[in-house]
């Protein structure tokens, strides 16, 4: 075609192929126990990730194999998202959280904790808006008494103003809450706190949050640990 100067189609059409073929490339099909090791090396890294992430993993990396047969090799190789046991509750009506209507309306505020290498503990304070999932504050530090919360909340004040309601997981955030109302935070914008049990399905909007943020943080950590083992 080059010294004809000839186009690929009338080409193809000469020879009697499609243009399709003339471009296909072959992709070379993956063994069982290579995917079965690559699966299993991704899985070991993380944790919390199933069937369809490692998929999309492998996508990324060139493995074209079908999801079915990754759901199949993943389940052979006994691979699975660790669940925790469900705990007993007492059996009493639970009502369930009345869903917002618009933004600013209702606040989810959560305390999560995690370690660091050498041991240390740190926490890190969430507050989401119910309705549009934005996360307004992440206040971190080894130690958040009641005082941090107040000024957590004065900040967001001053920012967009306080919700009807603020929602909290369990009875040592609600003290928390509690403390920060009497230094004066939600007690002027007539803020009220609620206290639900803590599951990770009375508080949707809480437990997402502070899930995708342990997701991101640990990717973050791991990639720029990665980073400095290159440089």
């Amino acid at each position: 075609m080059t010294e004809r100067a000839m186009g690929v189609t009338r080409a193809c059409g000469l020879v009697g192929i499609s243009r399709s073929l003339f471009c296909y490339e072959s992709r070379r099909r993956v063994d069982d126990e290579t995917l079965t090791g690559r699966m299993m090396a991704i899985a070991a890294q993380k944790r919390r990730y199933g069937y369809r992430r490692i998929h999309v993993l492998l996508q990324r990396e060139g493995c074209f194999a079908n999801h079915k047969r990754i759901w199949r090799l993943y389940s052979k190789a006994g691979l699975s998202v660790r669940k925790r046991r469900r705990k007993r509750i007492a059996a009493v009506e639970r009502m369930p959280l009345p869903l917002p209507t618009g933004p600013n309306q209702s606040w989810s505020m959560d305390f999560v904790s995690d370690g660091l290498a050498y041991g240390r503990r740190f926490r890190c304070l969430n507050v989401v808006d119910d309705y549009t999932r934005e996360c307004l504050a992440i206040e971190v530090d080894t130690s958040l008494p009641g005082l941090r919360v107040q000024q957590v909340l004065e900040r967001l004040k001053e920012m967009r103003g306080l919700p009807a309601s603020i929602t909290v997981d369990n009875v040592l955030n609600a003290s928390r809450m509690c403390n920060a109302r009497q230094s004066g935070a939600t007690r002027t914008a007539r803020c009220s706190a609620r206290a639900v049990k803590e599951r990770a399905t009375t508080n949707q909007w809480s437990s997402a949050a502070s899930g995708r943020l342990a997701d991101h943080s640990g990717h973050k950590i791991h990639r720029t640990r990665r980073d400095l083992h290159r440089t």
